[in-house]
């Protein structure tokens, strides 16, 4: 089982899935359910990293470019289109999180395109009705 959790694309879509959580949750707080959840998930995916050759670097870069991918509609929406090019970045940053190997290039492409449509169709136009309810 040490093993299956050590898999680079099994941990980054773990990784992935905890930032998401943790975005939505911190914009759409609830029942705290989803808090934990982020909590466990970027806590576990960090703490196995240290046990591989994790591209330190390369982990800023795509926890940065998530972050601008999320905040830049929401707190600009002017700047979505600019917001889109932290897509590019966080495939870089994807590409490269460990040495001498790499999550499957399908599940990078896939976790972005899946990032792209959440954010897109879901996550903004909740904020911005959120946003002009009375």
């Amino acid at each position: 089982m040490g093993n299956t959790l050590m898999d680079p694309t099994l941990l980054y879509v773990l990784l992935m899935v905890g930032l998401w959580v943790g975005a939505t949750s911190f914009f759409i707080p609830g029942t705290g359910l989803a808090e934990v959840a982020a909590v466990l998930l970027l806590g576990g995916s960090f703490f196995l990293m240290a046990g591989m050759a994790t591209n330190w670097a390369a982990l800023l870069l795509l926890v940065v470019s998530v972050a601008a991918f999320i905040i830049l509609p929401l707190a600009r929406p002017k700047l979505t289109r600019w917001a889109e090019l932290a897509l590019v970045t966080q495939v870089i940053g994807s590409l490269f999180l460990f040495r001498g190997t790499a999550p499957n290039p399908i599940a990078i492409f896939s976790m972005v395109a899946l990032a792209f449509v959440y954010n897109r169709f879901l996550l903004v136009p909740l904020m911005e009705r959120m946003r002009s309810a009375p």
